[in-house]
């Protein structure tokens, strides 16, 4: 990595008011529209087959699809993998591979004390199903489905 990554005092977690969502992150003050939210750097999951083996656990939820390929994971530090979707969010994600970071920028401004939302789709204005289709209620700790 090229930069220092410093923890964001932009932020914080606490219990969401999306339905089934567990926690979810909250502008801890105003965040303006361009914004650089939080950088996260991800762990990267590099096996073969990845993909096929997180499905089977509880951390389906919470990685990113990575690599050039589409064919590996990647798990955010800091707070990246548990924000929570939404077909009208209020940030994007950027998966930066080549750093080995996900960068969360605001789309517009958002206000002290409001959630902050990503489309998992990567598009914010995707309005596809999410790809890995509904997850079963007794299996969502958070509304997080890293795209």
């Amino acid at each position: 990595m090229s930069e220092r990554l410093l923890p964001s005092g932009k932020i914080y977690v606490a219990p969401s008011k999306i339905e089934h969502a567990g926690r979810g992150v909250f502008a801890a003050s105003n965040i303006d529209k361009g914004e650089m939210i939080e950088r996260c750097p991800v762990i990267e999951m590099m096996e073969e087959g990845i993909r096929t083996s997180l499905e089977k656990i509880s951390l389906r939820n919470y990685y990113f699809i990575w690599g050039e390929e589409r064919d590996r994971a990647a798990v955010a530090l800091g707070y990246g993998s548990i924000y929570n979707h939404s077909f009208e969010p209020n940030a994007r994600y950027d998966k930066l591979i080549a750093e080995k970071r996900i960068d969360f920028v605001a789309l517009k401004t958002i206000p002290k004390n409001e959630e902050i939302t990503v489309n998992y789709n990567g598009n914010p204005a995707d309005q596809q199903p999410l790809w890995r289709g509904a997850i079963p209620e007794s299996d969502r700790q958070s509304g997080s489905i890293g795209g």
